[in-house]
């Protein structure tokens, strides 16, 4: 149409073709439905493919079908809603909370593409999946965000972004195919619509470690491969074992000369009591001292929790820096999926310090899945992306 002051941001009496609001949610669900039609494969369940019209008058089309229907009988929307313009941001997704194990159901159809999602805690009635939503039938919501040619003229062919456009379209008919052979659907959760942002969420952080020696190094000795002693903190322990700036740190505890990053990994995790060694200009014999460290030895440096919508799964919610955990680079947020290829749980997580043997995390960060392998020693063997070639529990 040519747009008025109820629907357009203007100019008015110019042709607005919309391609991304929303030509690019019909395109996209148009190859997906060409291509199942096209694919040897008869789904367990029945795939409708819908377009509603009235959208922008109270989800008029939508609503109309929903209340025509059973809501039993439809066991998941999945709703396209201007997805031509994907970004650096990724892929904002609606709804995942609707019903328990849709996020890791989106990321595993994610396999391939690796698109990065955004998953989004609340649920708005701005678009056809709320009509869903509001009869407590699961729902996942795509788009890209909104731009400044959003409801203007300019919203047109040439600012797509055809490459993402089409790797969503892959991801969401690998997603219909997953759900419509799935054994059996999860039911929607009537706590979606109780939960609070800041509760689902919860509180999620990059903690400092705790000052166990207190002193500072040189950073221009680093690159030597040299920690050299600028600073020691009066009554910590470095201060009470005599260390001075312009000291060559030798050995503290089981480090010996390696990296900076080994060390404080070192310092945070060290027991009570180690022994360190510093050259000192000017001496010719190395000095040793047994020092009591300050506080307590942080073990493994990863806080997680349950998440209802995340069945067999732990939600990281506090990585200590220079921890095992952290150099094994977990971050807050992290979905973890498995350890060792069993379902993630807080008894063996808690346990994971005790191991004497390497072990890989399977984790899902922001929709994309990947494994970080640890030694026995806690620090990292390896970090790599899962593919679609991945085995999953």
């Amino acid at each position: 149409g040519f747009g008025n002051a109820s629907n357009s941001y203007g100019p008015f009496g110019v042709i607005h073709n919309g391609a991304d609001d929303n030509a690019s949610g019909v395109a996209a669900l148009l190859e997906v439905a060409q291509a199942l039609a096209h694919a040897d494969m008869a789904p367990a369940r029945t795939i409708v493919f819908a377009f509603w019209d009235g959208e922008e008058v109270a989800l008029l089309g939508s609503q109309h079908w929903v209340s025509s229907v059973p809501p039993q009988a439809v066991k998941l929307a999945v709703n396209l809603d201007m997805i031509g313009r994907l970004r650096s941001e990724g892929v904002q997704i609606m709804g995942w909370r609707s019903a328990a194990g849709l996020r890791t159901e989106l990321a595993r159809a994610n396999l391939d593409e690796r698109l990065p999602f955004e998953f989004g805690y609340a649920v708005t009635p701005d678009s056809d999946h709320f009509s869903f939503y509001r009869q407590r039938i699961p729902v996942l919501h795509f788009d890209t965000g909104k731009h400044p040619d959003y409801h203007r003229p300019s919203d047109d062919v040439e600012h797509l972004n055809w490459e993402g456009l089409q790797s969503i379209a892959r991801v969401v008919a690998r997603l219909i195919v997953q759900s419509a052979n799935a054994d059996q659907l999860p039911a929607f959760r009537h706590e979606a619509f109780r939960e609070t942002v800041p509760a689902a969420r919860s509180v999620t952080e990059r903690r400092s470690p705790p000052v166990r020696f207190g002193f500072t190094w040189r950073s221009s000795r680093i690159k030597e491969g040299i920690v050299e002693i600028d600073q020691v903190v009066p009554g910590l322990p470095a201060a009470q074992i005599g260390l001075q700036p312009g000291d060559r740190l030798l050995r503290f505890g089981r480090w010996e000369q390696g990296t900076l990053d080994e060390l404080r990994t070192e310092i945070t995790t060290a027991p009570t009591t180690v022994t360190v060694a510093w050259q000192r200009p000017g001496v010719s014999v190395p000095m040793t001292a047994s020092v009591e460290l300050h506080g307590e030895p942080v073990r493994w440096g990863a806080d997680c929790r349950t998440d209802p919508a995340l069945p067999g799964c732990l939600v990281v919610t506090a990585v200590t820096e220079t921890s095992p955990a952290d150099r094994l680079g977990l971050l807050p947020q992290d979905v973890v999926l498995s350890v060792d290829d069993r379902p993630a749980s807080e008894s063996e997580w808690r346990t994971l310090p005790t191991f004497r043997h390497p072990f890989t995390l399977t984790l899902e960060r922001s929709g994309q899945m990947r494994q970080l392998t640890a030694n026995a020693q806690l620090t990292v063997k390896s970090q790599r992306p899962l593919g679609s070639n991945a085995v999953m529990p």
